[in-house]
């Protein structure tokens, strides 16, 4: 802001005295004037530059919000979903699929380094449920809630 007004002065400086015909502080002034001129323009790049980075940090950050409220949404759909089947009391076999789903939903979301964490988890966790020899239904229901609330941010 400061350089701006100093250009302008000057080049209002320089305009005054060309009109009124002193042209004895020319030698001086011309490259006063050259160099206020040339500061006004460096000033002038630089804010668009500056512009043009704070535009792109906002729409990052835009697209940020919207991928944060996407996922919320996927999060929020999934819970409930859960909370339907929940009351319904289903099977087995509905939460087997359902931790099926919400797995295949996390491969479409997450990074391939997060997933094969995920991954290694969900072998562990099977082995896991697959030893208890039993209905699994709570486990089944248990990793469901686990894997939203884990993964799905």
């Amino acid at each position: 802001m400061l350089i701006t007004v100093v250009g302008v002065v000057f080049i209002t400086l320089a305009l005054v005295l060309f009109s009124a015909g002193n042209f004895k502080g020319a030698r001086v002034l011309v490259p006063i004037v050259v160099v206020a001129m040339g500061m006004v323009l460096i000033k002038g790049s630089y804010d668009i530059g500056t512009n043009q980075v704070e535009a792109k940090q906002v729409e990052e950050n835009e697209d940020k919000d919207k991928a944060e409220d996407s996922s919320s949404d996927v999060k929020d759909k999934y819970l409930k979903e859960l909370d339907a089947l929940s009351e319904k009391g289903e099977s087995q076999d509905a939460w087997k699929d359902e931790v099926n789903k919400i797995y295949d939903e996390l491969k479409d979301r997450l990074s391939p380094e997060q997933m094969e964490a995920v991954r290694e988890e969900q072998r562990q966790w099977l082995n896991y449920r697959d030893s208890q020899g039993q209905d699994n239904s709570l486990e089944n229901k248990a990793r469901c809630y686990n894997l939203i609330e884990a993964y799905m941010r």
